[in-house]
């Protein structure tokens, strides 16, 4: 009985009520802002998405993705993270969230050098030299 939080694109949420989908503890939210989404992304035990974006954020936040794509363009962040490239097959898919919810412990590799968490002091230091 875990929540499925999905802040869904209104035309998707549109089509979810027209095709008359039901998932069990589905809740759908509105697109949420930048923040928002952070915020959420940092209390759930696993992302599922196919957005570049999220998966360099939830390699960012050391949480368990799993992407739903074929490839990726972001092979570094793939390679440092516990971002997984699941595609359609549904069976990986669910036995992944299945033991990303059994795991106390998170579920991470070893962090990724390019999110450092220095950039705002990188950046700094540059307009500091102008």
């Amino acid at each position: 009985d875990i929540p499925i939080i999905f802040p869904a694109h209104p035309m998707t949420a549109k089509r979810i009520k027209e095709f008359h989908i039901c998932v069990k503890n589905l809740i759908i939210l509105k697109p949420l802002g930048y923040f928002d989404f952070l915020y959420l992304m940092q209390g759930a035990r696993c992302i599922v998405t196919d957005s570049g974006g999220v998966l360099t954020e939830a390699a960012i936040l050391r949480k368990p993705c799993f992407i739903l794509r074929d490839r990726v363009e972001k092979k570094d962040v793939m390679t440092k993270s516990s971002c997984v490239i699941i595609g359609r097959d549904v069976q990986s898919l669910a036995e992944r969230i299945r033991r990303a919810f059994e795991t106390k412990t998170r579920f991470v590799k070893k962090r990724n050098t390019r999110f450092d968490e220095q950039a705002s002091e990188r950046i700094a230091r540059v307009f500091c030299q102008k």
